[in-house]
């Protein structure tokens, strides 16, 4: 396991873009549950599995939509 002491290194380590987003993201889902952000996972892993295996987009958007309302999104 890493260890990291910055953001931004945890966010080299994520190849995002921004790693100075790393800050506020532990502030953006302080207000979720384990058990919710363990659905979307799932729910997004099969997402990904249903692109890969060339699904329509008109299939995926139910999906998107349900981990969007996990956490009040639409």
């Amino acid at each position: 396991m890493f260890k990291v002491k910055k953001d931004s290194e945890l966010g080299q380590l994520c190849n995002t873009s921004n790693p100075n987003r790393i800050y506020y993201l532990p502030q953006e889902v302080a207000d979720t549950s384990i058990t919710g952000l363990a659905k979307a996972v799932t729910m997004m892993l099969n997402l990904e599995m249903s692109i890969n295996r060339g699904a329509e987009s008109k299939d995926l958007l139910p999906t998107i939509l349900s981990v969007s309302r996990l956490f009040n999104l639409t």
